[in-house]
């Protein structure tokens, strides 16, 4: 409607999605604004429009992976059936084609597109390649010649003074201009035959200032009430000569959202380019500057810049100045050579935080991907360093390996599971599953991933453990959690009971792990059962399994983190998760020894350092040498000729060689404490009594 008075007698809508504007509703009604003023409209939907334009010209990326615009072309009878409903159903149809040489089947083209019953034809003979609006007018031509319907042709324009030169070469009956008529509202003016062009240094004023248009298309914004995201896009076109000179403005027009705030901020510009002192050539509506020549065989009456030095010059440097604005894009083309942005060659824009953290994040990628890269050819490099002879015995190694299926693996590692379920030699682990009620909903569910965590380090290792989970109630919330989130669960190759442990094996061969025990878990046994408590608790709950285990009777140890290691804080936990302390249990299965077993499972954070490798092994030895079935008994010793039942367990102890829990010796509560209680650091061994044991040096 602004360019209506300068000329423009037609008006087509932008191309438009088809799927999205029927599926969404938004999208449509951003689009599909229209009035009686926007007439005559072709458009490719809207009820008052008076013809529908079926566009077959797209040609981007997005265009070919959808399977849509000018790649439809290739099925010509699809393209046909389309054209023909349209027509049938009683519409004014208008076939959009792209044509880009000579050598398409232009002539039956021209015939579908007559057979199926439209009234005219818009041609656009641009490439992919050619962003910079290349026209061929010989095609232009041709398809003229073949036709009587009306051709209207993208002339792809740099001056209004190639109109008449277009017309006359191609015969075409109309001329079709997009991105120019943004720049320059006033392009198929008589008037506008004036308007500035780079061919010479001084611009020429045009009839119109951009102001004006400026103000005029402000009113007709705030008459129609159209979507703000069209009128800034609009208003940064059509003033780009003016804001060239005001980079500051640019985030005011970016961020005006109501016709009021763009009406203010164009009366800033008009302030400015006053108290500027900003000419006429400033102010002036320019067309987009030539970035390209077309191919039109009669020179004399049309710029061009081929082999002109000075009016490439001209066009570049005015290039350069719309992409720093940034108008245009920074790849856009001129003179068959893309643009490099230097950001030295007009004004920075101000970024806003969103934009900024945008630009750091895209420079993290670039050198994660530059740092990935020089990490790839380091390895390369020691590749080649290695020798032929490394590579080759190290391919004879590969090939000598048999290779498995993941479905051999599978059954392998179920088979070496079953064996050890099977297997008397076998550690047995078992996880005390009846500490539901000492645990909130959350920590249960914790449970049940480290439970399947466990079960799955057990399965991938080559002397796996028999499990085994004891008072598993089946109606009980740690089943029904673990059943819902471990796929597979009751098909675990573990044994499942609702007994509890001390029902379920014999108390004698049990020893119940807590971080809270005074005793010393040295070596792992077969002859033994070793219980984790199934405690997950956030606050921590001291000495809660250890009183539990005394309560019944049952030997308890911990793991040697603290004979093994030294705090490197003053605060810490030494608490590990069930399926840490079952990663530290298979490293010394497997042979490794406890130093491999806590370094897989005590992690960092837990502000442990391991002690040198010599140290380490002379505190094993020292401790095995004293230990009884693998537990150091740090406390206390068992006495032979005592075989009374502990005061709250009521088991009987079977065995004098078995040692017994330091509560069983207790006479009284306060006894029990004092026994359970960790030895103070700052004791010696000639501070403990004949009855304990010494500590070992390592400690």
């Amino acid at each position: 409607m602004c360019s209506k008075p300068y000329g423009v007698q037609l008006a087509f809508s932008p191309r438009l999605y088809a799927k999205h504007l029927v599926n969404e509703d938004l999208y449509r009604e951003q689009h599909m604004v229209t009035c009686d003023d926007d007439l005559p409209l072709v458009t490719m939907a809207a009820p008052t429009c008076k013809a529908l334009c079926l566009d077959l010209t797209w040609n981007s990326k997005r265009a070919i992976n959808g399977q849509y615009g000018a790649c439809l072309l290739q099925q010509r009878d699809l393209v046909g059936d389309m054209l023909t409903a349209a027509t049938q159903q009683g519409h004014k149809v208008f076939a959009g084609v792209r044509v880009t040489d000579e050598t398409q089947d232009v002539e039956g083209l021209v015939r579908m597109v007559e057979k199926s019953g439209c009234v005219g034809i818009v041609v656009d003979t641009r490439t992919t390649e050619e962003t910079a609006a290349i026209c061929n007018w010989d095609v232009v031509a041709r398809i003229k010649a073949l036709t009587a319907l009306p051709v209207l042709a993208h002339a792809s324009l740099n001056s209004p003074n190639e109109i008449q030169p277009f017309l006359k070469h191609t015969g075409a009956d109309a001329v079709v201009a997009t991105t120019e008529l943004l720049f320059q509202p006033t392009l198929f003016s008589l008037e506008s035959t004036t308007a500035t062009t780079p061919s010479s240094s001084t611009a020429t004023p045009s009839a119109v200032s951009s102001l004006d248009l400026a103000a005029r298309y402000l009113q007709l914004f705030r008459q129609h009430m159209a979507f703000p995201f069209f009128a800034r896009w609009h208003l940064c076109h059509l003033l780009h000569s003016t804001l060239l000179h005001m980079p500051d403005i640019f985030d005011d027009v970016h961020n005006a959202n109501t016709p009021a705030a763009l009406e203010r901020v164009l009366e800033e510009i008009k302030t400015k380019a006053a108290a500027a002192a900003l000419g006429a050539d400033v102010n002036a509506c320019r067309i987009c500057p030539p970035l390209a020549y077309h191919s039109a065989p009669d020179t004399a009456s049309i710029l061009r810049y081929e082999g002109d030095v000075d009016q490439a010059a001209a066009a570049r440097s005015w290039a350069s100045d719309l992409v720093a604005a940034g108008v245009l894009p920074s790849n856009h083309v001129d003179m068959h050579k893309r643009l490099e942005y230097d950001p030295n060659c007009g004004h920075e824009r101000k970024l806003n935080q969103l934009a900024k953290r945008k630009l750091k994040r895209i420079g993290f990628q670039k050198q994660q991907k530059e740092e990935k890269a020089k990490q790839r050819k380091q390895r390369r490099r020691a590749a080649r360093e290695a020798g032929a002879e490394d590579q080759a015995e190290k391919k004879a190694k590969t090939e000598q390996v048999e290779k498995k299926t993941k479905q051999e693996q599978r059954e392998e590692r179920r088979a070496r599971v079953l064996a050890a379920m099977q297997s008397p030699t076998a550690i047995r682990v078992a996880i005390d599953m009846g500490l539901g009620d000492a645990m909130n909903r959350k920590e249960i569910v914790k449970l049940s991933d480290q439970i399947r965590r466990l079960y799955g380090a057990n399965l991938r290792a080559q002397h796996p453990c028999h499990l085994h989970l004891t008072s598993l109630d089946p109606n009980g919330l740690p089943y029904r959690l673990c059943k819902q989130r471990n796929v597979g669960f009751d098909d675990y190759l573990a044994t499942m009971t609702d007994k509890t442990h001390i029902h379920h094996f014999d108390p004698s061969e049990i020893v119940f792990l807590t971080p809270d025990s005074p005793n010393v878990l040295v070596d792992l046994v077969p002859s033994k059962t070793y219980v984790f408590g199934g405690l997950v608790d956030e606050s921590i709950q001291k000495n809660f399994t250890l009183n539990r285990a005394q309560k019944a009777g049952i030997v308890t140890a911990r793991l040697p983190i603290l004979e093994f290691s030294n705090a490197k804080a003053t605060k810490y936990a030494p608490v590990l998760s069930i399926n840490q302390v079952f990663d530290a249990f298979l490293k010394v299965i497997h042979g490794e020894g406890w130093r491999e077993g806590l370094r897989a499972a005590v992690p960092e954070r837990k502000g442990f350092a391991l002690y040198s490798e010599e140290k380490i092994n002379a505190t094993v030895q020292h401790m095995k040498e004293q230990s009884v079935d693998g537990v150091y008994m740090q406390a206390t010793s068992y006495d032979d000729n005592n075989n009374d039942k502990a005061d709250g367990g009521g088991v009987d102890v079977v065995d004098a060689k078995t040692p017994a829990p330091a509560v069983a010796n207790a006479t009284n509560q306060q006894d029990a404490e004092q026994l359970a209680a960790p030895m103070d650091e700052g004791e010696t061994k000639g501070e403990h009594s004949e009855e304990t044991a010494p500590a070992p040096a390592a400690a």
